[in-house]
């Protein structure tokens, strides 16, 4: 079937156990958490706070992720998609309303994404503009070790990033990062990056794509990012509610839903 939304992810709910005075016999009440609204403030730009709302099917698959300035205007991020579900409820193939570009996805045996292709079409012509492969540790790993995205037309030199990941409790710890450009045969960068993290759910762990159906590796960890130029806070049930520049120059505030 075909729906037209906006952005299309994979979810992954945030479970936060609640515990209170009850006999020993009785189960523990669990109270699920998702991500419905981010909203990110830009005070020293002078830009418009940008809303993302995010909306969920009955399978608790997200149905859309749709960006707009608190005014109303349109904000930049959004794009409207017509997507082509398989019979297991993922998205196989993504195209823009106005038929300018499209995406095809592909998951190994799994279950899990193993490659996005990107095109461009216009009326009788359509090329290949990127592709991004996954690689797996093992069968059982729901998070990749490593990307290799190509850009650039079939047939002409490509550009080739290769992203390598570390993980530790569950979190990339360590980045590698490879480009080679269309005119060199070696490395022009060979960069490496180290992380740390809290202790609190990401609320964005396990996403399938952020915005433009790009895979970020920042939702293969469960984990949230500690950066010393940001500052994170967190509500009553160990959520992250707010991230903010030190220096001010943006705040990203994050609302959840109970289902």
């Amino acid at each position: 079937m075909k729906l037209k939304l906006s952005i299309w992810i994979c979810f992954f709910s945030i479970p936060v156990l609640f515990f209170a005075c009850q006999r020993p016999d009785n189960p523990v009440v669990q109270q699920k958490f998702r991500i419905k609204k981010v909203t990110k403030f830009y005070p020293k730009s002078g830009s418009l706070p940008v809303e993302t709302i995010y909306t969920y099917n009955r399978n608790g698959w997200i149905d859309s992720a749709v960006s707009h300035t608190t005014d109303g205007i349109p904000a930049p991020v959004t794009v409207g998609f017509l997507y082509d579900y398989d019979q297991k409820g993922r998205v196989i193939k993504a195209t823009t309303n106005t038929g300018s570009n499209k995406y095809i996805l592909y998951f190994d045996t799994t279950g899990r994404l193993s490659a996005k292709y990107a095109y461009i079409s216009v009326p009788g012509y359509e090329s290949l503009t990127q592709e991004d492969h996954l690689t797996y540790s093992n069968s059982t790993d729901p998070v990749p070790i490593r990307m290799l995205s190509l850009s650039g037309r079939l047939g002409m030199a490509r550009d080739s990033t290769i992203q390598e990941y570390t993980y530790q409790g569950g979190n990339i710890v360590q980045q590698k990062v490879r480009i080679r450009t269309q005119t060199t045969t070696y490395d022009k960068s060979n960069s490496v990056a180290t992380y740390q993290y809290d202790d609190k759910p990401n609320p964005f762990y396990r996403f399938l794509f952020g915005y433009y159906l790009d895979p970020d590796w920042k939702t293969f960890s469960k984990n949230n990012v500690l950066n010393d130029s940001e500052i994170n806070t967190y509500d009553s049930n160990g959520l992250l509610v707010k991230v903010t520049q030190r220096n001010g120059g943006y705040e990203f505030i994050y609302e959840y839903e109970a289902y």
